[in-house]
């Protein structure tokens, strides 16, 4: 699914979505239901990049209840969900409303010092995993 005038072009085919708005919480619905309905994979992944628009737009209560519902729904239909937010763009209460939905936290980093490694990423929190508490350095 995408918003019909991304940065870059996106080819017309069956299994792309072009959504008339990217924050229509019933338009992004009704689109997410028709793509994962034609989608038959075991490796069925979702990266949802616009939870801080969302969050933004429609505050923390009914960006939380959209998200908890569109969790529950693809889990069980095998999903694995992903999300891209900011938390730098919100209230760390509305930031953690949010993050505290996924069983995981990652972050990416990036540092100016020159004696330092410049982009590293970070296990924050991964529910009933081990898992590297260290951050590790990113190379290209």
């Amino acid at each position: 699914m995408c918003n019909p005038k991304p940065k870059t072009p996106i080819p017309d085919r069956p299994n792309i979505t072009k959504l008339k708005g990217k924050t229509n919480l019933t338009n992004l619905n009704i689109a997410l239901f028709k793509t994962y309905r034609n989608i038959a994979s075991n490796k069925m992944r979702i990266c949802n990049e616009i939870v801080s628009d969302v969050l933004l737009d429609y505050g923390a209560k009914t960006t939380r209840k959209w998200i908890a519902e569109m969790i529950t729904d693809l889990t069980s239909k095998g999903f694995t969900i992903l999300a891209v937010m900011n938390p730098e763009m919100h209230p760390s209460d509305q930031a953690g409303a949010v993050i505290d939905l996924f069983d995981g936290e990652i972050s990416i980093t990036q540092t100016e010092d020159p004696l330092e490694c410049r982009k590293f990423i970070r296990v924050e929190k991964l529910r009933n995993q081990d898992y590297i508490k260290n951050p590790i350095c990113i190379t290209k």
